[in-house]
């Protein structure tokens, strides 16, 4: 019993993965191109985004912030014009996010 118990226990620690969406695949891509110019070492922003690694522990708040459109930061109003270098995430990038978040966040 002692046995199964330590054998189960590691399992406990880890999210179930319920998404096809990864990070290898389409976050760290979307990424790349919306939150990476911040994210980075020695960028503006107080933590990288440039791996998993990085990412993973932040998920959740990521989810958060990209969803109430705090994160990417874009002082400009919308329907007045096109931007250059606009970092905005459309909807369907953003539930992307949050589909991948919920889904448990999966390396790839």
């Amino acid at each position: 019993m002692l046995l199964l118990t330590a054998v189960a226990m590691p399992a406990w620690a880890h999210d179930v993965i319920t998404t096809k969406i990864t990070w290898a695949r389409e976050i760290s891509r979307l990424f790349e191109r919306h939150c990476m110019n911040c994210h980075q070492a020695g960028g503006k922003a107080p933590f990288a985004l440039t791996t998993w690694e990085q990412a993973r522990p932040w998920a959740v708040a990521i989810r958060e912030e990209v969803t109430m459109r705090r994160m990417p930061p874009w002082s400009a109003v919308k329907g007045f014009g096109d931007f250059r270098d606009d970092p905005s995430l459309t909807q369907e990038q953003i539930q992307l996010i949050a589909d991948w978040v919920n889904g448990g966040a999966p390396e790839g």
